[in-house]
């Protein structure tokens, strides 16, 4: 990757891609083409999708953040369960069950900011770019303002390589909800 920080013919699109839990993944602007970069563990993968070759992106909205805010509240519960069963056996307060209920509201206030996090990130979904060859799917595109930002971003040089090519058709960008 150091050698594409260094290229001047690549721009790093640095709003898009990050981290996810199989590694992370960076996107860089070429004149003709888009460059991928995947790094798992300490093996870097890099693909290039030429524009003119893109067929389609596809931006398919799921269900990940619902899961994630059904898990991150019945796990909310739980400090609330305890602090509540806390609270009604302990007739005189010592140190070690303030201790406690400190701890259990730090949890309960760490797991809501998790749930408001993933509130304010917005809807989740997943994105593919697809070839006459394969469809790949792109890793750290998770949100639909990022998949909304590559599409801004490398629809019109898309559109430019494919119109300036004989007969290829344009670019169909599909959003499926």
């Amino acid at each position: 990757m150091a050698m594409l920080k260094n290229d001047p013919d690549f721009t790093r699109l640095r709003k898009l891609g990050g981290r996810t839990s199989m590694g992370s993944a960076s996107y860089w602007l070429g004149r003709d083409h888009l460059m991928v970069v995947e790094v798992s563990n300490y093996n870097e993968r890099y693909r290039r999708f030429y524009f003119r070759d893109i067929q389609a992106v596809i931006v398919q909205r799921n269900s990940l953040r619902m899961w994630g805010n059904i898990i991150l509240g019945v796990l909310m519960l739980l400090p609330l369960v305890i602090s509540a069963s806390l609270a009604f056996s302990i007739a005189r307060w010592q140190e070690g069950e303030i201790a406690a209920m400190i701890i259990v509201g730090v949890i309960w206030l760490m797991l809501g900011w998790g749930m408001l996090v993933n509130i304010l990130r917005g809807p989740t979904c997943s994105t593919h770019l697809r070839t006459a060859v394969q469809t790949q799917k792109l890793m750290g595109i998770t949100r639909q303002r990022r998949a909304e930002l590559l599409l801004e971003t490398i629809e019109p040089s898309i559109q430019q390589a494919q119109l300036s090519g004989a007969g290829t058709a344009p670019v169909a960008t599909e959003a499926v909800t």
